[in-house]
């Protein structure tokens, strides 16, 4: 099985990629997914997600359409 690789991008770049505006990822980001996401070393500072907060994201927003998520 191949893992699935995921680009570094910015994050209203993402917020376009899955269809929400930026207010409501940072809503996401920084209070309903904080906690797993500050053991990824996000802060509400950075500018890019990396792929690995990216994987995470993609996986708890299952309304993302993602040929990695079954």
């Amino acid at each position: 099985m191949t893992l699935p690789f995921y680009k570094a991008m910015l994050k209203n770049e993402y917020a376009r990629k899955i269809g929400v505006s930026g207010r409501t990822l940072r809503r996401y980001l920084n209070e309903r997914y904080f906690e797993e996401l500050k053991e990824m070393n996000y802060f509400p500072e950075q500018k890019f997600l990396t792929p690995r907060q990216i994987g995470f994201l993609n996986k708890k927003l299952v309304f993302v359409d993602d040929p990695y998520i079954s």
